[in-house]
């Protein structure tokens, strides 16, 4: 077996929070919705480059983000262009975040979290 990366991330939140989650990755981290299956679970695929890289689903058993899923899962992390657009574009949303600077390989790094609490690291190559 050869391991390809990663191929998409999910996470579960209850279907009452469903349209401002995505609307937070959609908005503020700038991915797409886009096409998904048919599914008896509400959900959204969100997409970067043609490809789908966020599944958000419906989950109304879970008691909170912040006791579940949150805790599970420590950050998701996208490659990205135009870190100064990215940075203005965060700014004017008010978008607390970190702009680390680059680190030793040389990529910029933003870290800011979704309206759930979970992690999201905006890498930006030189």
């Amino acid at each position: 077996m050869r391991n390809q990366g990663i191929g998409y991330y999910t996470i579960r939140v209850p279907s009452s929070d469903l349209d401002k989650i995505a609307d937070f990755y959609i908005g503020i981290v700038g991915l797409e919705n886009g096409s998904r299956p048919d599914s008896n679970v509400e959900g959204r695929w969100l997409y970067a480059g043609g490809k789908d890289v966020l599944h958000i689903e419906a989950d109304n058993d879970l008691v909170s983000a912040e006791t579940s899923i949150a805790h599970s899962i420590s950050h998701v992390s996208f490659q990205c262009t135009g870190l100064d657009e990215a940075v203005e574009h965060l700014n004017s949303s008010h978008v607390s975040f970190d702009l680390v600077g680059t680190n030793a390989v040389g990529v910029a790094q933003v870290f800011l979290r979704d309206p759930e609490g979970r992690g999201v690291e905006l890498n930006f190559n030189p």
